[in-house]
């Protein structure tokens, strides 16, 4: 048949066969056992393939032709005794197949690949045999790999094939060929003990193994070559790689001349062996300089190579390359430089590519620099002169150097400078060597005299340095300056830099301790670091801080107030423990504050009593609060504060400052984002909105407190029960008449009801206490049958009475708006605190708590606004908070608008308002108006509490006249504040601040607006007190803040 006389496929037909042979068929074209051209699935097991044949004038693959078969696998096969054209066994063709455990063995193929030929394929091999095939055309006696796609070969034997062309020098690959591998393709790969021994391919190349070139190289790591044969490496070979040409000597020529001579070209492979196969060779100029000129031949430029080599010229040995070869050198120290190009023919087919050339030993050219062109040879310049060879009418004679150069060696090719060498000067010309200037002296810029060093500046101390001038102590200069390596002028040392030895100059100077060498700016400047972390190196903070003035805290520390950073203790869950530990006990500490704020309210404008000292104690605390958190923004001025001060002014911030409990950096990681400054905004933004739950904790707070009196009084009145009914017993026996002891009780002669008495207030009762217990002492030591009789129970009728006389004076409220719930003997229920109205308890608590964190929701928002300018550049201009934010860019300004303003807005200006708003609006409701009108009913009395109440720590403590006077010192202290932040100047922030401070003590002195003597006086102290920090402080002003040299 034509094709696959034993078995043929087409189409998508898979095959499987197994345990059988295919002998003894023959096809014209090939494929005899089998030509499989499907893309099917084929699986072939255990068959033998033998003495099957393809027409030796063109039919290939002998016993198996696979094409386009995609998915083939061949396992425990043999193919032996096939012969064809191509591939004595088989022919791969755009395919992949792996062949396993299969023997190929003494076939023939009458051309290439005796046993097979893979094209355009992907051929895996392992644990094969492939032995005793032949390829009688000359290449590949075992295979041919021909344009391969990729392939492995592995535990595979290739012995005793041979490639036996009649053409010795054309035989190619005894054991293995591979050719036309594209750039684009995989590299065929021996990949592990593949054993390659007894090939040949007689007279040629590559016993073992031959590629032709370039992406045909195979990756042979896993071959073991045992002894192969072939004249052109015995293991291993490759085609055409390069060309390695000589002359017989080098030439020194005067410009534009002619010559003949001979160049010998070895023409290699990639393994720097001889290519034994004859190839065409042409030899062309190369330009190496465009400033230089071309050589060019005449004669012959291409010629064949003959056991690797060739020759051009007229001394060739081979009378067919004598052609007279020229070359011409238009200008002098011309360099010749050539190139070879192969014509190569392959399997693959001829191509034609330049060579890569090495060892070009060629020199067409005049004398080299340095050197003088004689006849015969070339002369080298004696010291102090030198030759380039770049002028054609000074090729004869050696140049003298200049003044303030030299030429030490014979054969200089050009002169020195005495600046760029070891220094010193020549005054003549021709020197050959640079003379020492004396001391404190340095050669001027043209290096012809020695000049003295510049003010400040002295002769280096340094044998091996002697040219060099050095800035003394205290000064430094700019290496950009410099002139002949020493300083152009020496200037002082900049505020803040390290000056303490001799030549310090831009590039080494270090800063002072506490002082960061500014990158903002080309001169050199300090800044004035904010902390004590800044170690005196350049770039180098004490441990736990890094970045911008060592403001920043490295992995495991985290911020601590504004610039300290401290140990991370226990990782990042433990930091946000001690974060929700720390905001737990500043909610608590600002709940009992608000409990105690609310029951001294009530108790104020309920009961009308005075509470005395402790109302005193909380007037003051609230002045003295003030003036410090009105003090500590002197920290955030432009002064320069002695270190202790700086301490006592950043303690008085933190008072008024709950961002300074956060401590965001160990829970949140050095480089997170977003960063901590902004996550610190976040959260203290978002407090204020657990308010109206810690606002209900207050008020059960209060229920609990409320319960607890309740109980008190209900165990004072069973006391007094005990007491009346021990009374009527005593007036019984001593027979005095039921009318006198009830006018007794009704307080005829003007004493209050047992229900008024028990209903007091609760100073009152405090008041009675000590009586309280005498008169439960009196009840346990006055029974009846007591040894003291009658004459003890008449004297107790006499205390009581006594009493009585005592609480006519005692006048208070009625109790109809305290709700204890306690009846009393005369069934009525008499009330205590339980019974406020509980939006006045809600807003009271909140509008208490709001106050104690409107200093911290300022700062914060503020915080997001303060830019320090570091420097000239628009990056210097940096968040105080965090340095190595840069104000102004993404994503500070989003921040600053979207977070800071509506802060600014709702919190700084907004909270204010809202207070003043209430206060004007209810002013008439405060207890001034009615708390001592006896004609004020009740339900007039909880209206004006419902109102008031909320807004007592704003007015308590002041004249009825100036109730808003507290929202004048919070305006006062978000003024100073603001200056701090937005004010640049550190002039006008003193002048600012001092006005203001100036300002308020006027008004204080004219006002007055406490209704404390007290109160009064300590407000005016901690105005002069803050007179005294501003106004001292502005005499340590320092501007601006990076000072400059």
């Amino acid at each position: 048949g034509l094709l696959g006389a034993g078995i043929s496929t087409n189409g998508q037909a898979s095959l499987y066969v197994y345990d059988t042979t295919i002998t003894k068929n023959f096809a014209t074209l090939g494929g005899a056992g089998m030509y499989l051209g499907s893309t099917g699935s084929i699986r072939v097991r255990n068959v033998t393939l033998t003495n099957n044949t393809g027409d030796a004038q063109e039919g290939d693959a002998g016993s198996l032709w696979l094409e386009g078969a995609t998915d083939s696998e061949f396992h425990h096969c043999i193919i032996n005794d096939n012969s064809a054209l191509n591939g004595g066994a088989a022919k791969i063709v755009f395919s992949n197949v792996l062949m396993n455990d299969c023997q190929l063995g003494n076939n023939v193929a009458s051309d290439t690949g005796g046993a097979v030929v893979t094209v355009n394929s992907t051929a895996n091999f392992t644990n094969c045999e492939i032995f005793n095939n032949t390829a009688m055309g000359g290449t590949g006696g075992g295979m041919v790999i021909l344009q391969a796609e990729g392939g492995i070969i592995s535990d595979t034997s290739i012995y005793n094939n041979r490639a036996n062309g009649t053409i010795a020098t054309a035989n190619k690959g005894g054991g293995v060929a591979i050719f036309g591998v594209r750039a684009t393709s995989a590299r065929v790969v021996f990949l592990s003990n593949v054993r390659i021994f007894n090939n040949y391919a007689e007279g040629g190349a590559g016993g073992g193994v031959y590629w032709d070139r370039d992406n045909s190289q195979p990756d042979l790591s896993g071959a073991i070559f045992g002894v192969n044969y072939a004249t052109q490496g015995s293991n291993v070979a490759s085609g055409v790689h390069q060309a390695i040409w000589n002359a017989d000597k080098d030439v020194f020529v005067p410009s534009n001349a002619a010559l003949n001579f001979s160049l010998f070209v070895n023409i290699t492979d990639y393994y720097a062996q001889l290519v034994i196969e004859p190839t065409p060779v042409t030899l062309e100029t190369q330009t190496i300089s465009t400033s230089r000129g071309v050589g060019t031949f005449t004669g012959s430029k291409t010629q064949i190579t003959n056991e690797g080599w060739t020759c051009f010229g007229s001394k060739c040995p081979h009378p067919a390359n004598t052609g007279l070869f020229f070359i011409s050198a238009p200008l002098n120290n011309f360099t010749f430089a050539a190139k070879a190009t192969a014509t190569f023919s392959s399997a693959a087919g001829s191509s034609s590519f330049d060579l890569i050339t090495q060892s070009s030993n060629l020199r067409v050219q005049d004398c080299g620099a340095g050197q003088l062109r004689l006849p015969e040879e070339c002369i080298n310049c004696q010291p102090g002169y030198y030759q380039n060879n770049t002028n054609p009418t000074n090729d004869t004679v050696c140049i003298p150097c200049a003044a303030g150069s030299f030429a030490s060696t014979w054969g200089s090719k050009e002169c020195i400078l005495c600046s760029d060498a070891e220094g010193g000067r020549t005054e003549d010309v021709g020197a050959s060597i640079c003379v020492q200037c004396d001391e404190n002296r340095v050669p001027n810029e043209p290096g012809t005299r020695c000049e003295s060093c510049v003010t400040n500046a002295r002769h280096k101390i340094g044998v091996e340095e002697w040219w060099e001038c050095v800035c003394i102590k205290n000064y430094f200069s700019y290496e950009r300056d410099f002139i002949n390596r020493n300083p152009s002028e020496c200037l002082n040392c900049p505020l803040g830099g390290n000056c303490l030895d001799f030549g310090v100059t831009d590039m080494n100077i270090n800063p002072q301790k506490r002082f960061w060498l500014s990158p903002y700016e080309t001169d050199v400047t300090f800044i004035k670091c904010r902390n004590l972390a800044c170690e005196g190196v350049r770039d180098e903070c004490a441990t736990g801080y890094r970045g911008t003035l060592c403001t920043e805290c490295i992995e495991g520390y985290g911020r601590y107030r504004d610039y300290e950073c401290l140990p991370c203790l226990g990782g990042a869950i433990m930091a946000l423990f001690r974060f929700m530990g720390a905001v737990m006990f500043v909610c608590l500490i600002g709940v009992l504050l608000t409990v105690i704020n609310v029951a001294e309210a009530e108790n104020e404008m309920t009961l009308g009593q005075d509470t005395g000292q402790w109302d005193r104690v909380a007037t003051l605390a609230k002045i003295t609060l003030s003036a410090a958190q009105f003090n500590s923004v002197a920290a955030d001025f432009d002064y320069e504060w002695p270190s202790f001060v700086k301490g006592v002014l950043d303690t008085q911030g933190a008072i008024g400052d709950m961002g300074s409990f956060l401590n965001v950096d160990c829970a949140q990681g050095r480089d997170a984002r977003p960063k901590a400054i902004y996550v610190e905004s976040l959260l203290v933004a978002g407090i204020p909105l657990a308010i109206p739950i810690l606002s209900l904790f207050t008020i059960l707070l209060l229920k609990v407190k409320d319960h607890y009196t309740a109980k008190k009084l209900q165990e004072d009145l069973e006391i007094r029960k005990a007491k009346e009914e021990k009374r009527k017993e005593l007036m019984r026996r001593l027979g005095i008449a039921p009318e006198h002891a009830n006018r007794l009780k009704e307080g005829q002669h003007g004493e209050k009801s047992l229900g008024s008495q028990l209903s007091e207030s609760k100073g009152e009762s405090k008041l009675d206490s000590k009586e309280g217990k005498d008169s439960v002492k009196a009840k346990d030591s006055s029974p009846i049958d007591s040894k003291h009789g009658d004459e003890g129970d008449e004297k107790e009728v006499k205390n009581e009475k006594a009493l009585m006389e005592k609480k006519r004076a005692n006048v208070g409220f009625d109790m109809a708006t305290a709700q204890y719930d306690i009846k009393g003997e005369d069934g009525k229920h008499y009330t205590g605190h339980g019974g406020f109205d509980f939006s006045a308890r809600f807003w009271a608590s909140s509008m208490s708590l709001f106050f104690m964190i409107y200093p911290s929701l300022v700062l914060q928002a503020f915080k997001l606004f303060h830019c320090e300018t570091l420097g000239s550049t628009p990056n210097s201009i940096v968040l105080a908070a965090d340095m190595s934010e840069i104000c102004y860019q993404s994503p500070h300004w989003e921040y600053q608008m979207l977070l800071g303003a509506p802060m600014i807005l709702a919190y700084g200006i907004g909270y204010p308002a809202f207070c003043l708003w209430w206060l004007v609006r209810y002013r008439k409701h405060m207890p001034v108006h009615w708390k001592n009108n006896p004609k004020v009913s009740d339900e007039e009395r909880r209206e004006h509490i419902k109102h008031t109440m909320p807004i007592y720590l704003f007015y308590h403590g002041y004249k009825h006249q100036y109730f808003v006077y507290e929202i004048f010192i919070m305006f006062r202290k978000v003024t100073i504040v603001f200056f701090a932040v937005f004010v640049n100047a550190a002039q006008i922030q003193a002048l600012l601040a001092i006005l203001l401070v100036v300002s308020s003590i006027m008004l204080q002195i004219r006002i007055e607006p406490f209704d404390d003597e007290i109160a009064n006086k300590v407000e005016i102290a901690g105005l002069f007190s803050s007179f005294t920090i501003y106004f001292l402080g502005a005499f340590l002003y320092i501007a601006p803040e990076y000072a400059k040299s």
